[in-house]
């Protein structure tokens, strides 16, 4: 009898560690704690990364922000969506499905980044922390970016 006890506990311990292990990895915690911004550089202030989600007029979005690398998707009120990275002082942006995109790089003073200038957009970002991986802020490389600078002075 006895043994039926220990062999009942050591279960009930490892279904409670399984569920709070799958809690804890896979949905963000238990509890996870949600932040708001309406300026991203406090969402990198904090210095965790975070899955971010918020709304534009129609637009829903959602995106990704680790260390001072931002992904963000959209989708469209007609369903389509795209994409944005910022990174290294440079924005791509992309339609899903399209082969062409565009690229934009910032000239900043030496030391300064781009997340020092004012990014307080107005936008609610409803966050919480997210285990983020390096590659989704991968730019595509199925994707051709033309630089702004090529869409203003096009050669012939």
């Amino acid at each position: 009898m006895k043994k039926k006890v220990i062999v009942a506990v050591v279960l009930l311990f490892i279904v409670a560690v399984g569920v709070g292990g799958y809690f804890l990895f896979f949905r963000g915690g238990l509890g996870a704690k949600v932040y708001n911004f309406t300026d991203l550089k406090a969402a990198i202030d904090l210095g965790i990364p975070l899955k971010c989600s918020y709304t534009i007029g129609e637009v829903q979005s959602q995106g990704y922000i680790k260390g001072e690398k931002w992904h963000g998707k959209m989708r469209m009120a007609d369903g389509a969506e795209g994409d944005v990275i910022l990174k290294d002082e440079c924005m791509w942006s992309w339609k899903e499905g399209e082969t062409t995109g565009m690229k934009m790089c910032f000239e900043l003073e030496d030391g300064e980044s781009i997340w020092d200038q004012d990014t307080d957009t107005g936008v609610e970002y409803v966050c919480e922390p997210a285990i983020v991986g390096d590659d989704i802020f991968e730019v595509p490389a199925d994707v051709k970016f033309m630089e702004l600078d090529d869409l203003m002075n096009p050669t012939e």
